[in-house]
């Protein structure tokens, strides 16, 4: 159609439709590169029928890149779970699930699935997610059979989208229904199934409002990493180095500080799936603690804000050596030497004459060596 439209515009000749023309045919290449990187990359990564491709060990010895395995036999299974992505209002369109849809989840136990917003018939900006009901549970039930069940998680960045009374409104209506099970309030994040040995865990890292009252988070704290070190500086010199260095760092924010105290700030992109990118995205907070003697000792923590965690102990070593090194070494360039000792001078009641320099006592009139009266 763009080409069509591109080639009609060409009988004209008005600058108007050249523009437009221009525009258009650097539309047509881009969807044309777009897809033809889709296509060698769905080739690149497509897994054969009947086998799965896996990396070898960093640490191996083949030659190889791959090594393939076939897929396991699979007997007859005790349970079976199905999962879906995120079920969201999407304008005034219906949810109708696709009769290949319904066929793919026949025989599993449980469908376990990520309900965006609330059940409610609350009306909000177009952001917001609010589920009327019905239909949305009672189109949910179509994909059901008699021995399935819906698993929904409530905790997601639009849980929270209207108020907390409204979210728990919306949990005791899904949990009132037999066909459905919920879960990701805050203080129920995960559940067992039928008594069988599987735990499923659900948190968030987003909220559009800023509210984990009734939702479960990621907690970070299995990899907070943190540096320490005593200098001789005062603490408000090391606050305001502290400062200036986060600001010139790579897509750094103060978020908040208290002089000369504290410092709490984000940094980095997400380049990596890893951590191991210094400047991969952080929450940093600075803590300065005077000390006697004119010490300091400055406290730097850093969490990683991702739920991605690979080699931790390479992550640590690598956010020190590319990043945190830096400021410890800027504030080690100005590190405050004990000050000199002054002498105190001493009184020996004496004078000098103005005329010859000579040192007189304090109660002579006329200078013995040249005869001069003393003012």
């Amino acid at each position: 159609i763009v080409i069509a439209i591109i080639l009609v515009i060409q009988f004209f000749e008005n600058p108007i439709l050249d523009s437009i023309g221009y525009i258009l045919v650097i539309v047509a290449i881009f969807c044309v590169l777009t897809v033809t990187r889709e296509y060698l990359r769905a080739r690149k990564y497509k897994i054969p029928s009947g086998e799965i491709q896996v990396n070898i060990d960093e640490n191996s010895q083949e030659t190889e890149d791959l090594d393939k395995h076939p897929l396991n036999n699979i007997t007859e299974p005790i349970f079976k779970i199905g999962f879906v992505g995120d079920i969201m209002k999407m304008n005034k369109f219906e949810l109708r699930f696709n009769q290949e849809v319904i066929d793919f989840f026949k025989g599993v136990d449980i469908i376990v699935g990520n309900l965006e917003g609330i059940v409610s018939q609350k009306k909000g900006p177009i952001p917001k997610q609010s589920h009327a009901d019905p239909p949305i549970l009672t189109s949910l039930k179509t994909i059901l059979t008699n021995r399935t069940k819906w698993l929904l998680c409530l905790s997601n960045n639009h849980s929270i989208d209207f108020s907390n009374k409204d979210f728990h409104e919306s949990l005791d209506k899904i949990r009132n229904d037999p066909q459905f099970d919920v879960f990701g309030r805050n203080d129920v994040p995960n559940v067992f199934v039928k008594g069988i040995p599987i735990n499923i865990y659900t948190a968030t890292e987003w909220s559009n409002e800023k509210n984990w009252d009734c939702i479960s988070k990621y907690n970070h704290n299995a990899v907070n990493v943190i540096y320490e070190e005593t200098l001789q500086i005062s603490v408000d010199k090391a606050f305001e180095v502290a400062m200036q260095w986060l600001t010139s760092q790579h897509k750094a924010k103060i978020k908040k500080s208290t002089h000369p105290t504290f410092i709490e700030a984000k940094q980095g992109t997400m380049m990596a799936n890893t951590g191991h990118d210094p400047n991969w995205k952080k929450r940093i907070r600075i803590n300065f603690y005077d000390l006697n003697n004119s010490k300091i000792l400055i406290r730097v923590e850093a969490s990683p804000l991702s739920r991605n965690i690979l080699r931790v102990e390479k992550l640590k070593q690598s956010w020190y050596n590319g990043l945190f090194s830096q400021l410890f070494t800027l504030l080690r360039t100005i590190e405050e030497t004990s000050p000199p000792e002054v002498l105190s001078k001493k009184v020996d009641g004496k004078k000098h004459c103005s005329n010859c320099g000579k040192k007189i006592e304090k109660t002579t009139t006329i200078c013995p060596y040249c005869g001069i009266d003393i003012v």
